[in-house]
């Protein structure tokens, strides 16, 4: 099970009088973040935008999917294919809101509780 320590940034972006929020999750400093070459392209937009520390904790490294519980065709196609869902770390209490969990070095998460004792074990390891 792939378990990091990172920080936890929110961009926060007004465009057209709302505002895009966008979660950064990375060993980065705030600042080191900011001259990253994720912004290539929008330069400035790092500058313009608030930026909140959310923390640091240990995220999972995990695909996950909601709303496809129900759908079996689209659960068969999460498990057979690795570019179906979302990709990302993501909190513990994240995971389980979700319908479809693929944790990398775990596997599929058919049942949270266990999957859950399991992450508390790795995570006293570290």
């Amino acid at each position: 099970m792939e378990i990091e320590s990172l920080n936890w940034y929110e961009m926060i972006v007004e465009a057209e009088g709302s505002d895009y929020i966008e979660n950064y999750r990375t060993k980065q400093t705030l600042d080191e973040l900011k001259r990253s070459r994720r912004f290539e392209g929008f330069e400035g937009i790092q500058e313009s935008a608030k930026w909140n520390h959310k923390g640091s904790g240990m995220f999972i490294k995990a695909r996950v999917m909601e709303s496809a519980a129900e759908d079996i065709s689209i659960v068969q196609e999460f498990n057979k294919n690795s570019k179906t869902g979302t990709k990302g770390h993501y909190t513990i209490n994240e995971l389980e809101g979700f319908d479809l969990v693929d944790v990398s070095g775990y596997g599929i998460v058919d049942n949270f509780l266990e999957f859950k004792r399991q992450y508390e074990v790795e995570v006293a390891k570290k």
